[in-house]
C-alpha cells in the first residue's frame, strides 16, 4: 500500500509505525512488513493547491496529485497528531479509531456545514507545515500563523505571529522558540517578549 503513495511523514509509537502520505495515512504493527489504512485524505476539487513546505500539489481535481497530504506526524501514548495541508487533525485514541472509525475520536475538522470557530478547529482550512512538542505543549507551524496546544492537540490557541510559518523548533537549553518564515527566521524566549527577526536571504522551510 505505501509504495502506491509518496510518503511525506513518519512517526513511531512503541511498536507501531505510522506513515503519512499524499492520499492516505497508514500504520504497521509488524516493522513495516505490511501496512493498513487508518484514513484517506480528502480530495481537492480545484487544480493546484498549496501543500507542505510551500509546495503546490499539481492535481487536476481527480488524480493522485489532487489528494491531501500529511506534512508532519507526532505519535505518543496511543495518540496521533497530524499536520496536514488542511490543518492539524488529532486522533485522540488510535486503537479505538482503528476499531470503530468513529469520528468522536478525532479532533480538528469541523462537522460538515459548520463554521470552524471552536478552538479545536482553529488550524482548520490552511496548511499545517510542521509540529514540535516540548514539555507537554505542542506547537504547529501553519499558513495561518503559529499555534499552541496544551491538551495534546485537542484545542489550539493562536500565538502572536501573523506570518505564514513553515517550520518551528524549540531549544530547551536556551528556552527559545524559533520559526521559519518567508522572510527568514524569527525567535523569542518561551517566557515571552517580542520576536527578533533574522534574514537569511530567503524562505526557511525547515529548522
Amino acid at each position: 500500500m505505501v509504495k502506491d503513495y509518496p510518503v511525506s511523514a513518519i512517526a513511531v509509537d512503541n511498536d507501531r509505525i505510522f506513515a503519512g502520505t499524499t492520499g492516505v495515512l497508514v500504520y504497521s504493527d509488524d516493522n513495516g512488513s505490511t501496512w493498513k489504512k487508518i484514513t484517506t485524505f480528502l480530495r481537492y476539487r480545484s487544480t493546484g493547491h498549496p501543500t507542505c513546505g510551500g509546495e503546490t500539489q499539481p492535481g487536476n481535481g481527480s488524480d493522485l496529485g489532487s489528494l491531501g497530504r500529511a506534512c508532519d506526524l507526532i505519535a505518543q501514548n496511543n495518540r496521533l497528531i497530524i499536520a496536514s495541508d488542511r490543518g492539524v487533525l488529532t486522533v485522540k485514541d488510535v486503537d479505538q479509531f482503528i476499531a470503530t472509525r468513529d469520528v468522536q475520536y478525532v479532533a480538528g475538522r469541523p462537522p460538515e456545514g459548520q463554521i470552524p470557530s471552536d478552538p479545536q478547529y482553529a488550524t482548520y482550512g490552511a496548511v499545517a507545515h510542521d509540529l514540535e512538542v516540548v514539555d507537554g505543549a505542542v506547537y504547529a507551524a501553519s499558513a495561518k500563523g503559529l499555534f499552541k496546544s496544551t491538551d495534546e492537540g485537542e484545542t489550539w490557541t493562536k500565538l502572536d505571529l501573523e506570518d505564514e510559518i513553515f517550520a518551528v523548533a524549540v531549544d530547551k537549553k536556551d528556552n527559545t522558540i524559533y520559526v521559519g518564515t518567508a522572510d527568514g527566521v524569527k525567535y523569542k524566549s518561551l517566557d515571552g517578549g517580542s520576536w527578533t527577526s533574522k534574514s537569511v536571504g530567503g524562505k526557511v522551510y525547515s529548522l
